[in-house]
């Protein structure tokens, strides 16, 4: 689910109590920002659905990385001019 609407109007509400009622046995909250993560996971908790995680949409992306690439491991050098397919793929 993808919920875009003004500020102010309830989307994080409405995300976390659709999480109660939720069929799906695993679900991935995406947060913008490490502080939004975190209160993603406070509130994930406050629910008490298991299951259930959330994260940046870079920690999860190098969270599929590592597992797709066992090579990877650790936290890849990602600074700006990097070669990151180098590092991934090991050239």
């Amino acid at each position: 689910m993808c919920v875009e609407a003004l500020a102010g109007v309830g989307k994080t509400s409405t995300i976390f109590e659709a999480l109660r009622y939720a069929a799906e046995r695993e679900i991935l909250v995406l947060a913008f920002g490490k502080e939004n993560a975190q209160d993603a996971k406070d509130r994930i908790a406050s629910v008490g659905r298991t299951g259930v995680s959330a994260s940046t949409g870079h920690s999860a992306g190098l969270r599929e990385l590592c597992a797709a690439w066992p090579g990877l491991s650790g936290k890849p050098d990602f600074k700006r001019g990097s070669n990151i397919a180098a590092q991934v793929c090991g050239n």
